[in-house]
């Protein structure tokens, strides 16, 4: 073959071959420019359900303010050791008053932060070989006579604790304010050394008046956890927290 045949075979195949890249290149565009345009509609889409939402938020704002709850309701556990064996020791509504927490105002007086409280549940733990008995009291309605025990062999220890809830419609399930007269709400025997664990919902003075305890002796301003059967047999001692009686 001829050199000038050479060279003329060789811009036929340069030619075809550039035709190709050129047809390869309108196709990766023609594909491409779809997806760019899925990609700005969907981010355009997004925008406006974003104003949309923001829209509805303002929409269901009221147009005056809402009612308001003035006297929130806490909740807290409180931790007592049994300082010794007692047998149907009772624990009132005015004892629980103290519990959540009191300030001193006077050298034998003290303010109850709570307002009202109101008994959610008692977890037991008694020693080896120890008891605790819990007997709710005070029926408010047609409520059934309960009383709840648990007794471990001696060198026996616990491995689950027991539970007591209120029963409903009982005086022990209600709430109880400062103001109201003191009742019993149940009565608990228990071992020298066990531990118990009582749920308390209460709220912080605001509409109703303070209940005020008296104590053998207490620092003006510091503030003091009351014992669960109160300051004049202070059995029950809270766990972790500063007290007096």
């Amino acid at each position: 073959m001829r050199w000038w045949q050479r060279a003329k075979k060789l811009s036929v195949v340069e030619s075809k071959g550039d035709r190709k890249a050129d047809s390869l290149d309108v196709q990766t565009l023609s594909l491409g420019a779809p997806r760019m345009g899925l990609v700005r509609r969907s981010r355009l889409g997004l925008r406006r359900r974003v104003r949309g939402q923001r829209r509805s938020r303002l929409q269901q704002l009221p147009s005056l303010p809402p009612k308001l709850e003035c006297s929130p309701v806490f909740a807290a556990w409180f931790r007592f050791d049994v300082q010794s064996t007692v047998v149907a020791q009772t624990v009132s509504s005015a004892s629980l008053m103290f519990v959540p927490g009191s300030i001193s105002t006077l050298s034998t007086n003290v303010y109850s932060f709570a307002s009202a409280i109101k008994l959610r549940k008692v977890i037991a733990w008694p020693p080896a070989g120890g008891e605790v008995n819990l007997q709710w009291n005070g029926a408010a309605g047609n409520v059934r006579d309960s009383a709840m025990d648990v007794t471990l062999p001696t060198g026996v220890t616990v491995t689950k604790p027991t539970s007591f809830v209120p029963p409903p419609e009982s005086f022990s399930a209600l709430w109880w304010e400062g103001g109201q007269t003191s009742k019993t709400l149940m009565q608990i025997s228990a071992t020298s050394g066990s531990v118990i664990d009582v749920l308390l919902d209460y709220t912080l003075s605001n509409v109703l008046a303070n209940a005020v305890g008296v104590v053998a002796s207490s620092v003006v301003g510091s503030v003091y956890y009351g014992y669960l059967d109160g300051a004049s047999t202070h059995i029950f001692k809270p766990l972790g927290r500063q007290s007096t009686f």
